[in-house]
Order: structure tokens, then sequence, then C-alpha cells
């Protein structure tokens, strides 16, 4: 072979082992790309939430605070930006009423101590946000303080309200979901037992008197006798003479001999409007023969 030949020869083999280099090459790339790309669709996010449901009260005018640890986790194998959305159903007046207060702790003995900085206020209305990232199997804990003034304790008996936290979890296309609720009330107006004496003005009729509750808002009261309205009353007028005469003129027919009637003290709730019973008693009429003559009265019984 001549110089010519053999200097042909050998860059043809060159360039065949160029090829065949750069194809061996290629298909390691394009095995490494398959198999990153299959690991990405085998991943996963999973989120769950806990802890919201130690805040469910009843609050009274002495019990007026809850505190929980509500903690959100990534349970997938990718990691997740997440957010907790908080709506509330129920009693509007009493959603605005209850602050919501939000902090990041460590622990969660950190949630019944002192707010720090950096925390967040609202209401059931309207939430602070809770939002973060968590890497696979991480978690993140908030503690939830929800406090009512004690006015608003007085102001809204027997209200309640429904909270529910829902978190999102997502990465690219990847979404999960997890929810609790938690409902909260305000315990009703405590009923005290209205005060019965005869009258020291008339031996015919009785003086009824009552307690409003402590911090009792209402202005307007009034007296209902068997359930039907029976006498008004001015702001903070919380006694009543009542006689046979007054409860002929209220009910149809005359009244019995003895009969007997539940008579209720009920005030004005301002902010919704409602009557409210804050004290309530028996009392008894009666014919009383004196030989020669009779009275009709009222008594307590």
């Amino acid at each position: 072979m001549t110089g010519w030949g053999a200097r042909a020869v050998a860059a043809l083999v060159a360039g065949l082992l160029v090829v065949t280099g750069g194809a061996t090459a290629a298909w390691a790339y394009w095995s490494v790309a398959a198999t990153a790309s299959t690991a990405v669709a085998s991943g996963s996010v999973g989120i769950t939430l806990t802890g919201a449901t130690a805040l469910a009260a009843g609050y009274t005018s002495s019990d007026r605070t809850r505190n929980a640890a509500v903690t959100v986790t990534n349970t997938g194998t990718l990691s997740a930006g997440y957010s907790v959305a908080i709506s509330a159903t129920g009693s509007a007046p009493l959603a605005a009423a209850v602050t919501v207060t939000r902090w990041s702790a460590a622990s969660a003995s950190a949630c019944t101590g002192t707010v720090p900085g950096g925390s967040a206020s609202g209401s059931w209305a309207a939430p602070p946000a809770l939002s973060g990232t968590l890497a696979p199997g991480a978690n993140q804990l908030w503690c939830i303080r929800t406090t009512i003034p004690a006015s608003q304790v007085a102001a809204l008996p027997g209200t309640s309200v429904t909270a529910t936290f829902a978190a999102t979890g997502s990465n690219g296309s990847w979404t999960s979901t997890a929810s609790q609720s938690v409902t909260q009330t305000v315990a009703g107006t405590p009923i005290a037992t209205m005060q019965c004496v005869p009258s020291s003005n008339s031996p015919w009729g009785v003086v009824v008197s009552w307690d409003p509750p402590s911090g009792w808002p209402y202005h307007t009261e009034g007296l209902w006798l068997d359930g039907s309205f029976f006498t008004s009353q001015n702001s903070n007028f919380t006694w009543r003479y009542i006689d046979w005469d007054m409860i002929d003129d209220e009910i149809s027919g005359h009244p019995g001999d003895p009969q007997t009637f539940t008579l209720e003290a009920r005030a004005q709730n301002p902010t919704t409007g409602s009557w409210v019973v804050i004290a309530q008693r028996t009392i008894v009429t009666r014919v009383i023969d004196y030989g020669n003559h009779e009275h009709e009265v009222v008594q307590c019984s």
C-alpha cells in the first residue's frame, strides 16, 4: 500500500471511531435523561393538616380564649408550596367578633405563651394568611389563638360559627389538599330566677324583679306571660307590679282559680334585634273567699 493509501485508510478508521464514540455518548445522554424524567414522573405531593379541632369552643364570660397547634405536613416525595385558606359559615356577627391570631413556632408548647413579634391577626370573617414551602417529609407548625371580648359574649348569646381550614400543596401540576373544620359557639344567656314578693301597697298583687347578667349590653326589657308579650319597660327597668286586672286584660277569657302563669323577663339584643329570656318564674291567680266578700289576687308560686 502506498503512503497515500495508508493515510486514507487511517483517516477512515479514525472517522468511524469518532462517529461510533459520538453515537455511544448520545445514547448515554438520552438514557440518563429518560431515567431522570421517569423519576420526576413517579414523584408525589401529599399534604396533611392537623390540630385545628382544638379550637372548638363554647365561649362564656369567663372562658373566652382558645389555642391550637395546627401542623401542615408534606408527606410526598417532592417539595411543595402550600397555603391554608380559612373560611367561616354561621353567625356573621360572631365571625367578625372573634379575633384570630397566628404565628409559627417550633413546638406546640409555644402556642399557650405570649404572642411573639411577627404574628398576624384578623378574624374568622377576615382571617390571617398561612403559607410556606415544605421539603419532602417536612412540616410547619402554626399557633392559632382565638379570643372574643366579654362584651360580645353578652351581645351574641346562642350564636355559632364554623371555621374550615383548607390546605393546598402543589409542585407544578401535582397538587394535594386536606382540611379540618371546627365550631365555636357562645353560651346562651343565663336565665335567672325572678324575685317575687307580695306588694306592700296592695295586698292583691305582687312585685316581680330581676337582675340583668353582668356586662349586660341590652337597653329595652319587657315581660312575657305564657310566651305572649305582656308589658314593656324602659332601659334598665328591672321590676314590675302585677295584679289580677292586668292579667285579665292580657289573656283571652278570665284568669282561673287557681291558674299558674309563666312570667319571663326578656331583653332585646341590640345586634340581632331578637328578644332573649334573662329571668323567669311562675305566678298564680286565685280567688280568696273572706266570708262576706271575695278578692281576686295574684300570688307568688
